[in-house]
């Protein structure tokens, strides 16, 4: 083969292996850098994991001190309430409920004997009333059409109670609610 034709394609051969020897380089760099990007992604990521996890837990944190105060306001209110509006009502009632109780729960339960028990915590919902008594139980009467008035057998240990319209709850002293 004559080498006037073959220094011509050693000449383009060489140019394109030099080419090629380039477009390696330039794509290991474009490797390195992606590779350096992805890091720097992926320390983002995690700090904004991070951020999302704080703002989480200060939303809840926040949504629960709103329930907490938001329940006692309305617990407040529906007391306030009873008292104002349905005071007349309510006595009649009480005096109705000291003829004895009642098996059928859409009518009322037995109103507390005055000596019965001591207690410095009372809560009225729409149409029953709870007693929170000494000794951590819980004395309702009312009307139990719900089940609002039917305290759960073998409820002990109550620091708190709160009555609601057809609802009542227990706070325990271990921080659970009944």
């Amino acid at each position: 083969i004559d080498t006037q034709i073959l220094a011509p394609i050693e000449a383009k051969m060489d140019e394109q292996e030099s080419q090629i020897k380039d477009n390696r380089a330039q794509l290991d760099r474009h490797r390195e850098l992606i590779s350096s990007k992805s890091d720097e992604l992926a320390e983002s990521n995690s700090r904004i994991d991070t951020q999302i996890l704080a703002l989480s837990a200060t939303m809840q944190a926040t949504a629960a001190s709103t329930s907490d105060v938001l329940g006692w306001i309305e617990g407040l209110s529906q007391k306030i309430n009873v008292m104002e509006e349905d005071a007349a009502r309510d006595k009649q009632e009480i005096l109705d409920a000291l003829q004895g109780p009642s098996s059928d729960r859409s009518t009322s339960s037995q109103l507390p004997e005055s000596n019965a028990f001591s207690s410095s915590t009372i809560a009225g919902g729409s149409s029953h009333s709870l007693a929170l008594r000494s000794d951590g139980t819980i004395k309702a009467w009312g009307s139990n059409q719900y089940g609002q008035a039917s305290i759960p057998a073998g409820l002990n240990g109550v620091k708190s109670v709160s009555a609601g319209y057809d609802f009542s709850l227990a706070l325990k002293t271990d921080s659970t609610v009944a």
